[in-house]
């Protein structure tokens, strides 16, 4: 028989550990142990249970120093030829003009390799030690057959933590170092994107939120400053070309401006905001797109609007032209000066298509765009027809929109990017058909809005 004192005393013990565990269940609702993970067909195992959780976008962390013993599909494919390597792993991998990568060794096809087998953590797992708190360990698959661009098919990543985050953290950045986690889902602030005259029912052809939802679902590996990081964009999580990647960009950040609730918005903005971080996380390790043809366009605007959702003012102050000239929608656009008159231009293929013109003196004072002029102005071409002008000026033309609509020009800070494009759209928007290199319906209509409301 248990005596009456004892009965009390147990309940109270029992009360203590049920209140305990509750507690510890509602501090920590998005942690439990685990011995491997697995998202987008790719899979970590470890050598023991680790705490393993997710932020705000679904993607995983794990609290370490951490052991990884298989990382699934193996870099090295029993039916392979010796001579390629596959499914590589990188961690924390360096922003800038390398384009050496331990992903795969056929990446870049002609233009390779430039396979490195010591930047690839999937090899030789075993003797590798374990992976210590501040590793962001970015895992591939490949496509099969070598010769793609691109030729990754997806990407995942996870990130080791010392700690396990509070409920709804984004995930600090892939690349460099520094894993801080500085911000969480309820910091957004969504009235900055609430524009109640941009009525759905005033727009024929938005697009599909569910659709924009999954491009953003998987990260964005682009962390490389040359036109060849298109081999190396995984096909499954983002589009390879700049052009496409800044629609894609435009697409999301003006639809997250119409009149959608806020719980409607909020698994895209979440996406759309990780996003952001992680360019932001590139540039701040000193990573740039430098102006290139319609390879490098639209990585800005991401950061910008992450950066008024979540009130940060370190995001908002790399985003400032003034102070760093990173982006290529800046790098390509100015006003025409007197020393523009009658400067060398650079016939790089003797075709009519090529044949570049000089500026006039009647085009002091234009705002203009050159294909490479913040790094080779001898390409810069006073034509309208100029290569590439139509598929970077359609493509960029819902980004100066939304900074627009954000009231943020002042904080892009540099006038002639926009002045640029409203002369793109006075020459451009009635020969809208939403072609490849066309103004798109959504964008016209959004700006349309826009001129409707200002008036």
């Amino acid at each position: 028989m248990i005596s009456s004192t004892a009965k009390v005393l147990l309940k109270k013990i029992t009360f203590f550990f049920s209140c305990l565990f509750l507690g510890l269940v509602i501090l920590t609702p998005h942690s439990y142990g685990a011995t491997s993970i697995t998202q987008f067909g790719i899979t970590w195992e470890f050598d023991q249970d680790y705490p393993t959780g997710t932020f705000a976008n679904g993607d995983y962390w794990v609290i370490g120093p951490v052991k990884i013993v298989n990382i699934t599909p193996s870099s090295f494919n029993e039916g392979d030829s010796k001579d390629r390597v596959k499914h590589g792993s990188m961690v924390n991998p360096s922003p800038g003009a390398s384009i050496t990568q331990g992903y795969d060794s056929a990446a870049y096809a002609q233009y390779g390799p430039d396979y490195d087998e010591q930047l690839n953590f999937a090899v030789n797992l075993l003797s590798k030690d374990p992976l210590p708190p501040g590793s962001s360990l970015v895992s591939s698959i490949s496509i099969d057959e070598a010769g793609h661009r691109p030729q990754l098919k997806t990407a995942a990543i996870l990130t080791v933590l010392s700690e396990s985050p509070p409920s709804g953290s984004f995930r600090p950045p892939y690349a460099g170092t520094d894993k801080t986690i500085v911000h969480n889902k309820d910091e957004l602030d969504y009235s900055i994107i609430t524009k109640p005259f941009l009525k759905r029912d005033e727009i024929e052809t938005e697009p599909s939120l569910s659709d924009l939802e999954r491009q953003f679902e998987r990260p964005w590996i682009d962390y490389m400053d040359s036109w060849l990081a298109r081999y190396i964009h995984p096909e499954e999580n983002m589009h390879d070309y700049g052009q496409n990647i800044a629609e894609d960009i435009s697409k999301a950040a003006l639809s997250l401006m119409l009149d959608y609730s806020d719980a409607e918005k909020e698994t895209l903005l979440i996406r759309f905001v990780q996003l952001g971080i992680d360019l932001y996380g590139i540039a701040k390790a000193g990573g740039r797109w430098t102006n290139n043809g319609g390879h490098m366009l639209g990585r800005k605007l991401p950061i910008l609007m992450a950066g008024l959702l979540l009130n940060d003012a370190n995001m908002l102050e790399i985003v400032d032209a003034q102070q760093h000239f990173i982006f290529q929608e800046d790098q390509q656009t100015w006003i025409v000066q007197k020393e523009d008159v009658g400067k060398v231009v650079e016939q790089w293929l003797v075709r009519p298509k090529y044949l570049r013109t000089t500026y006039l003196s009647e085009d002091i004072g234009m705002p203009e765009w050159g294909v490479t002029h913040s790094t080779q102005q001898t390409l810069d071409d006073r034509r309208w027809t100029a290569p590439y002008r139509d598929q970077v000026g359609s493509s960029i033309l819902g980004h100066i929109l939304a900074a627009r609509l954000l009231n943020a020009e002042s904080l892009w800070n540099w006038p002639p990017l926009f002045d640029y494009i409203d002369r793109f759209w006075d020459l451009e928007k009635d020969r809208t058909h939403n072609g490849t290199n066309e103004i798109k319906f959504f964008t016209r209509d959004m700006w349309s809005l826009w001129e409707q409301e200002k008036q």
